[in-house]
């Protein structure tokens, strides 16, 4: 016999049970969409609905406003490749675990929630999940001290677990006992920083797609160093999910369109003048993106050249947009398939610093590139141009 949820929270009276509307379950299976593989939509998924549930539940219940860290939109990063949110109510981090496990029979943390410092958080939520049924409950609670210290930890999927004997069923009585003794702040080892070489190569091996998540590909010392740079967590998820796409031939012949507008692309001097081989007229101009780059704005332009030849030529320049300003020794300026491919000729290096950075490149009809710099622009996502 299914019993209601009614009677499974008398039966469970400690544990927060809360329902989930089917309108809530297909809106967030909705926002689920963009994902690189099923895995990662589905733990995105379930994320996002004990995320909002508990939310709004915890709300009401301290009356304390909570805030979601990492943010909303740093979210889909991380649950591209491991499970887990924290909220911030009241000065305490709580971390919440999904699962669809009906046992309950410990709490799983993935490393990350424990080792890396700014992940940490005082207290670890077990969620159980029913879909088929349409709820939640909260069933145990953790301590970072408890897992830290008597947690077992599994060096084969890096994660940390405790018995639900040695869990606290009730939330009521963490709200109460946090507010008479607070408790000990997690005192995390803190992780040795990448260089940008380094970054450059985990995001290599990362980055590739692939039916599961890439984080027991590499060491934790580096994996957590990554992991933890807000930056980097959103250009792995970009390097392993869909890009933006653009024509730049469609601009320079009919003026800048509202994709590229949300791209930050403007085009200046617009006027037609340089015919292509094929018979088609560009306008003269060029494509202009301010980038703020290590504490400064440049501009990346794009300038269609007409050669003798009858090919065009795409120039990309960086400039540094201060007056009299320089673009920095070891500044790269990096050109790829649309695939992320490296080809020859593809990078330009200033190898002191320089007034402007440039690479020039003849493509075929139809040709895709991807562009960037390093270090990389503040709030850079990858994008193709398509010439």
């Amino acid at each position: 016999m299914k019993l209601s949820l009614n009677e499974l929270a008398n039966i469970y009276p400690k544990q927060i049970w809360l329902e989930i509307s089917e309108a809530e379950i297909n809106t967030a299976w909705e926002k689920s969409r963009n994902y690189s593989n099923d895995a990662a939509r589905w733990n995105a998924y379930l994320n996002l609905l004990s995320l909002n549930r508990l939310l709004e539940w915890l709300k009401t219940e301290t009356k304390n406003a909570a805030q979601v860290s990492p943010s909303w939109e740093e979210l889909p990063p991380v649950w591209e490749v491991v499970t887990g949110s924290a909220i911030h109510i009241n000065n305490l981090r709580f971390i919440i675990l999904p699962t669809e496990e009906i046992d309950g029979a410990e709490i799983r943390v993935p490393q990350e929630w424990i080792d890396i410092p700014s992940w940490a958080g005082e207290y670890y939520l077990a969620v159980q999940v029913n879909l088929d049924d349409g709820w939640l409950r909260v069933w145990g609670i953790a301590t970072y001290q408890q897992l830290k210290n008597r947690g077992e930890f599994d060096e084969f999927d890096r994660s940390y677990s405790l018995e639900r004997k040695d869990l606290i069923e009730s939330f009521n009585a963490v709200w109460v006992k946090q507010q008479i003794s607070p408790p000990e702040k997690p005192k995390v080892a803190p992780l040795a920083s990448l260089s940008w070489e380094e970054a450059e190569e985990l995001l290599a091996v990362l980055g590739k797609r692939s039916p599961y998540s890439p984080r027991l590909e590499v060491p934790f010392t580096k994996w957590g160093a990554f992991m933890e740079n807000p930056n980097l967590r959103r250009l792995l998820f970009e390097r392993r999910t869909p890009l933006p796409e653009i024509s730049i031939l469609d601009i320079f012949k009919n003026g800048i369109s509202e994709a590229a507008k949300q791209l930050s692309w403007e085009l200046k001097n617009w006027q037609r003048g340089v015919a292509l081989a094929r018979g088609e007229t560009l306008v003269n101009g060029y494509l202009s993106r301010q980038l703020f780059i290590a504490g400064q704005n440049y501009e990346l332009q794009i300038i269609p050249r007409h050669l003798d030849s009858g090919e065009t030529a795409w120039r990309f320049e960086l400039r540094n947009l201060a007056p009299g300003a320089l673009i920095p020794g070891g500044f790269k300026l990096r050109l790829l398939t649309e695939t992320g491919e490296s080809f020859e000729n593809n990078e330009v290096v200033a190898t002191f610093p320089m007034e402007n950075l440039y690479n020039e490149i003849v493509l075929e009809e139809g040709e895709g590139l991807i562009w960037e710099t390093l270090p990389y622009p503040e709030g850079f996502r990858r994008e193709v141009l398509r010439f």
